[in-house]
């Protein structure tokens, strides 16, 4: 975060964000959930290290509408300014799969994944 503050004044922004992910579903091993107290310690310590810069906080929800009430204990334990809501994964033959895994979109099965895809984002639309 300091390196990205330092650059940010380097080219004259006046304001940055930072918008960690708070990922619900694990697909990808190794993924955990987002440390939300020491996300926001470092977001005061920038802010404390870089004055001139406004520094907003934030997160992105992964199908938070899949998870409500994970997705509120994130919101629940600090000050979050900006909250994005994500679709990253669709149910494919009973699990949820990353729709970034390498191999999984191909010209054949683009159409159905695309259509599964907007479905979720529809769902989670609708949820709030």
């Amino acid at each position: 975060m300091e390196a990205t503050c330092r650059r940010a004044l380097e080219i004259g922004l006046p304001a940055i964000a930072f918008t960690d992910h708070a990922d619900f579903i694990s697909v990808h091993e190794g993924q955990h959930g987002l440390d939300v107290a020491g996300y926001l310690a470092g977001v005061e310590r920038c802010r404390a290290l870089f004055p001139g810069l406004r520094i907003i906080s934030g997160v992105e929800l992964g199908e938070p509408h899949l998870h409500p009430e994970a997705a509120a204990a994130v919101l629940a334990s600090g000050l979050i300014e900006r909250v994005l809501g994500s679709v990253h994964c669709v149910v494919i033959e009973g699990r949820p799969r990353d729709l970034s895994e390498h191999g999984l979109m191909t010209v054949a099965t683009a159409p159905a994944l695309f259509r599964l895809y907007l479905a979720e984002v529809l769902a989670l639309a609708q949820s709030g």
